[in-house]
């Protein structure tokens, strides 16, 4: 199982892609994200992926199984302390994460 602090290295460590959509996609993405379903256009194609490949799995050929669990939004105080006490990150830095997270639809 993943700590807080194993998550915010992941997320410190992505690669970013573009894609190009149809603008009625497009539309469809920034809608959902206005809406407040999603924080962002990233975290609105992160689900995207994460539902394809729970469903899609089997298809792939991997050499090692991949597993999922399900998130389970921690109370941001808790997440922040076990930024801080890790001791690897700064004030500047664990304020983003918190304010971030806030923002994600996780934590409505």
């Amino acid at each position: 199982m993943l700590t807080y602090v194993d998550v915010v290295c992941i997320y410190t460590h992505m690669r970013t892609i573009n894609i190009s959509l149809p603008k009625t996609m497009a539309d469809n993405v920034e809608e959902a994200v206005k809406s407040g379903a999603y924080a962002s256009k990233s975290e609105f194609f992160r689900m995207l992926l994460r539902g394809y490949l729970t469903t899609q799995v089997s298809d792939v050929n991997l050499d090692e199984e991949i597993q999922m669990d399900s998130f389970q939004a921690n109370p941001l105080s808790k997440v922040e302390d076990s930024l801080r006490a890790s001791g690897k990150y700064n004030e500047k830095f664990i304020k983003s994460v918190v304010g971030g997270l806030k923002k994600s639809s996780q934590y409505k």
